[in-house]
Parts: structure tokens; C-alpha cells; sequence
């Protein structure tokens, strides 16, 4: 990447450049004249409160509302024609394939239910399971009409997960007939909640719009898993879940403001916090994957700041541990500004230490957008780009330090996706360099070097699941070695290089492969990967 200089205009132009009008000029196709905030042309229309302006590498408010508009039109036919396919999102998933998507509610054989929870909680926190499982299971255990429409639907989600989970051939047949009545019974409980247990419907119906945005994502659905994701976001910044133990009364930027009581205990206090870290989490790393705007935008350019702390171990709410709110803290900018010690990433928890490479991972991205759309990207940019590069160097060998990782029941695999999504996040920001120099090109490799690394310390046969971002980051660490191989190819070197490349992508498609069964969107990837192996 050059260093040359911010190019700086020197003087004003009368005729405004390609794609410089504002939004409501363009849809005209009347002359803008570029004033900022407000064109001359929306004021003498009278509506100054329509004029916007967008470089192209963010969403405008009425692009966002536009978008928003449309997801839930597409959620309406859905529910409307529950029959019809999802035109070129939706893959093709073996364990429904054949089975009727109807809209009746279940019928459970006795065991069923327990069964399908097992199976569910064995693999829960690889799809954003944050509730304290003890006091969610008894909560599960209530008689029938007794649990109220936001618990019915949190119960149905978690069945459909199971089914995808299980072992059973016959529950697995049944996925598609849980997911209907998933998706029913989450649109009918929204404005359900029974106001004698509202703040824990307001945190149940969290859980459930996150289980059903990741489970959306693993089929590959993705318009519809950013709805759900979405729905996740507006309900924790509603509650103001990004500033937890701050003073509610506070200006929210909110566009609806949720006022929760405060939580009679450490651990009702640590599933509002891990509420926010998980939402925070799925709507990056999904953001990435998907291609669309995080709904929780960049924390130094927006009114909405992050003061929740990092996420402790449920273990410690249990014990009565709750970490501090310092208002102003700015969790996540801090973090990217490399103010947070190493001391602190050391001590993690699995879940802070995952949002922490989601955060690194997103802004890489972010970052890569800005410096593609600026022709000569100016000092500070280049500056940027630099510190991020060795704040990711500084986290991935912190990652597994901390005492809190390895006593966890899903630690190996917490690990196993942490470790991958750092390298991911070093991929992201050096890929669409490395063709062009040389630099850029040796860190992706010793990025995807590292990601096989961290796959060849793990007994992959032993984790039954994993969190379905994993197909998204295996396809992108296989792409760098996919390219370095197409390099090789055409220098005419097969060497031992090349066959060590080809070990590791093997490697990389074996793991891939003990997921397919039970994720779509892993095995499309696998595929994807093994086409292009095929073209070499």
C-alpha cells in the first residue's frame, strides 16, 4: 500500500462530481447544489429533514428504513405462503428434504421434548445460548398455559435447534414442522409479554430472536437471519443493555426506550450483560459474512456508545461477581485503540475474548471499505490501517492465557472459533492487498497458517457442533490458499510448498465435513471449496 497524501480540493466546483447529490435530488433528477447538511433544493421543497448524503460505503437512514421496509415484506409472504421456496437465499437442508413445511404445532412422542433440550444444551453456546441454564430449565418445566406466549416461543426455537442437533433421524425429520411453529409463535408473542414478568419476557424474547437469527444464518437464510438479528439489536439498545448499570434515565438514541427494573441479583445482572455481548456479537461477525451494515454501528462515530463491560463467566454471576460500569468507558472503542492490557484479554472470558476478535474482525472490514472507496488514502487512514494490524497481532497469542477458558465446557470450541476469527480478522484486512504486495500476502498466509493450526490441536470428531461462522471463516482462510496455490500454478513451482498447502486445505474440508450433516451453510461452503480445488 503507498503512503501518498490525503488529496485536498483547491476550491469549490460548480458542478457537483458523480454520485455527490444528495438522496432526494437524485431520486428527482433535479440539479443539487451540495450544501451540506441541507441542499438549497430541500429547503425550498420544505423538507430539510429528507435531505441526505452517502459516500456509498453506509446506509442512510431512509436506505436503512427502505431496507428494513423490505425484509419484512419478505417476512410477510413468508408467513403468508409458508409453502413457497425463498428465492436465492435458501439452501437446501438434508435433514428436512421431503418433509411437508406445514404450520401445525408439533406432536411430541413422550421423551421427545427432553431429548430435543439435551440435545440442544450440549451445543448451546455455539449458537448464542447466554441464560443461565439452571434457572432457563426451570422456567422450561412449567406446565403448559402456564408459561406464557414469549417462553412458548423461546421453547419452540430451542426444539428446532434440537431436532438440527440431534442424533435421531426422526427428530431431524421434524425440523422444518418446529421451525413453522418457531417462526409463528415468535410473531405472535411480540407484543404478547405478560406485564407481571416483563423484564424477563424482554430477556427471553432477546434469547429468542438471537437463536433464531443464528439459526437462519446456518441454513442460509440470511435476509431473514438479519431481521431476526436486527430484532435482537433494537430490543438490547432499547433497554439500554449497552450501557448496563448505568442510570436509566439517561438520553437514550434509542428510537424506543424499554425501562427494565434493576436486577435482583449478580446473575440476572450477568445475562443482561452477556444479552448485549451476544446481539453484539452475531450482528458483527453475521455483518462480515452477509455483506450488510451492522445495526449497532461504529462506537466513535455514532451517539450510541458501548459502557457495558466485558461479559464474565456465568460461573462468576453465580458466585455473586458483577463487573463494574464506568460510564464514558467506551468498552469497544477503547479495546480498538488498544487502551484495554493485556493483562485484561488474558483474564477473559470466552464470551469477552469472542466479541473482542468480532469487534477486530469487523472493523478490519470497515476499515478496508474506507481505504477501497478513498483514491489517495491519506496519512491518518494509513495510520489506522496499521495500528489495527498490530493490535491483532498483540490479541491472537493472548487468546487461551486466562484461567477462565479452559475449565469451560465448551471451551475447546470457544477457543477453536476465538483463534479462527483473529485470524479471519488479519485475512480481512490484508486480502485485497496481497495479490499486490508482498507483505500483505505473507501475513494472510501465516494467518491461514495459524487458523490450521488451531483446527490441528483439536479432536474435531469430538465437538458434535460448532458455531456456523466457522463455514464463513474456513471458506476465507481457504481462499488464501487457494491463492497462493494459483500463484504457485502459474510460476510453475509444484513443489513441497504446494503439497503443504494441499495438506492444510484437505485438512480444513475434513473438519468442514464432520459439520455438513447438521449445517447447510457448511457444507455449501464445502463445496464451494472443493469446486475451486477442482479448477486448479
Amino acid at each position: 500500500m503507498s503512503s501518498s497524501a490525503a488529496h485536498s480540493p483547491s476550491g469549490a466546483s460548480t458542478t457537483l462530481s458523480r454520485g455527490a447529490a444528495c438522496l432526494p435530488c437524485r431520486r428527482r433528477k433535479t440539479r443539487c447544489d451540495g450544501h451540506k447538511p441541507v441542499c438549497g433544493q430541500c429547503i425550498g421543497r420544505s423538507s430539510p429533514a429528507d435531505c441526505e448524503y452517502t459516500d456509498g460505503s453506509h446506509m442512510t437512514r431512509s436506505q436503512m428504513l427502505e431496507e428494513n421496509i423490505a425484509i419484512l415484506e419478505a417476512r410477510i409472504r413468508e408467513l403468508e405462503h409458508p409453502d413457497e421456496t425463498t428465492p436465492s437465499v435458501r439452501l437446501r437442508n438434508p435433514h428436512t428434504a421431503g418433509v411437508q413445511n406445514t404450520a401445525v404445532t408439533p406432536q411430541h412422542r413422550g421423551g421427545d421434548t427432553q431429548a430435543l433440550v439435551d440435545a440442544f444444551l450440549r451445543h448451546a453456546s455455539q449458537v448464542g445460548f447466554f441464560l443461565n441454564r439452571t434457572r432457563f430449565l426451570n422456567l422450561l418445566t412449567r406446565a403448559q398455559g402456564t408459561r406464557g406466549p414469549v417462553l412458548d416461543a423461546l421453547r419452540s426455537i430451542i426444539l428446532t435447534w434440537g431436532s438440527a442437533m440431534s442424533a435421531s433421524d426422526r427428530l431431524r425429520g421434524q425440523e422444518a414442522t418446529y421451525l413453522q411453529d418457531a417462526i409463528q409463535r415468535v410473531s405472535g408473542s411480540v407484543f404478547a409479554s405478560n406485564s407481571l414478568n416483563f423484564d424477563q419476557d424482554v430477556i427471553l424474547m432477546i434469547q429468542a430472536e438471537v437463536l433464531l437469527a443464528t439459526y437462519f444464518f446456518s441454513i442460509g437464510r440470511p435476509l431473514e437471519g438479519r431481521y431476526h438479528c436486527a430484532a435482537a439489536v433494537t430490543l438490547v439498545t432499547s433497554c439500554r443493555l449497552n450501557s448496563v448499570g448505568i442510570n436509566a434515565s439517561q438520553e437514550s438514541s434509542a428510537a424506543l426506550t424499554i425501562s427494565l427494573a434493576d436486577p435482583l441479583d449478580a446473575v440476572e445482572a450477568g445475562e443482561r450483560i452477556n444479552a448485549f455481548w451476544v446481539a453484539y456479537l452475531l450482528d458483527k461477525i453475521w455483518a462480515v459474512a452477509s455483506n450488510f451494515d451492522p445495526a449497532i454501528p461504529q462506537d466513535d462515530v455514532s451517539s450510541m456508545s458501548v459502557d457495558t463491560p466485558w461479559p464474565l463467566t456465568m460461573t462468576a454471576y453465580e458466585r455473586g461477581d458483577v463487573p463494574p460500569t464506568i460510564p464514558g468507558s467506551h468498552t469497544i472503542a477503547t479495546f480498538l485503540a488498544g487502551g484495554v492490557p493485556d493483562s485484561t484479554v488474558d483474564g477473559a472470558s470466552g464470551l469477552a475474548l469472542r466479541a473482542m476478535a468480532a469487534a477486530l474482525y469487523e472493523r478490519a472490514n470497515h476499515l478496508v471499505s474506507r481505504l477501497e472507496s478513498t483514491a489517495q488514502p491519506g496519512e491518518a487512514l494509513l495510520s489506522e490501517f496499521l495500528a489495527l494490524d498490530t493490535l491483532i497481532t498483540r490479541f491472537m497469542p493472548r487468546i487461551g492465557h486466562g484461567p477462565n477458558n479452559s475449565s469451560l465446557p465448551d471451551g475447546t470450541r470457544d477457543l477453536l472459533v476465538t483463534r479462527t476469527l483473529a485470524c479471519a480478522a488479519r485475512v480481512e484486512l490484508h486480502l485485497k492487498f496481497a495479490e499486490g504486495t508482498s507483505a500483505s500476502r505473507q501475513k494472510c498466509l501465516a494467518a491461514a497458517a495459524a487458523a490450521v493450526a488451531a483446527l490441528n490441536g483439536v479432536n474435531v470428531e469430538a465437538l458434535g457442533y460448532i458455531d456456523p461462522i466457522m463455514a464463513i471463516l474456513w471458506f476465507n482462510i481457504s481462499q488464501v490458499m487457494l491463492l497462493e496455490l494459483r500463484r504457485l500454478q502459474s510460476g510453475g513451482r509444484r513443489n513441497g510448498q504446494w503439497d503443504g498447502i494441499m495438506n492444510s486445505l484437505n485438512g480444513v474440508l475434513a473438519a468442514m465435513s464432520m459439520f455438513a450433516p447438521t449445517c447447510p451453510l457448511m457444507q455449501s461452503k464445502m463445496l464451494q471449496i472443493q469446486q475451486l480445488m477442482a479448477g486448479l
